[in-house]
């Protein structure tokens, strides 16, 4: 906690801009008390659907539970592409 108090607060003043979800996420599971909270949260992040889930996707209310699938195929095809661009970027900037 010591630790992580010290790098909170060496980064306090010097972060600008919004973060990244990724930085935020692995933020969030690090202050968690346990291990299995963190687990659980991550599941949850990965699994249940959100907003911009039911809007890339129109399903009928009896096929909703569809959602619970398709989030993490969604989800890789974001930051699948997400990782491209970087990588790509980068080639160009070397």
């Amino acid at each position: 906690m010591r630790r992580m108090a010290a790098q909170i607060r060496s980064q306090l003043f010097t972060t600008f801009g919004a973060a990244d979800s990724t930085e935020t996420n692995l933020y969030n599971l690090r202050i968690m008390d346990r291990k299995r909270d963190a687990l659980i949260s991550a599941l949850r992040s990965i699994f249940v659907p959100t907003l911009p889930d039911w809007q890339s996707l129109a399903l009928p209310a009896s096929l909703h539970s569809l959602y619970y699938a398709y989030r993490p195929l969604r989800l890789s095809r974001v930051y699948s592409a997400s990782l491209l661009r970087r990588l790509t970027s980068g080639a160009r900037d070397a």
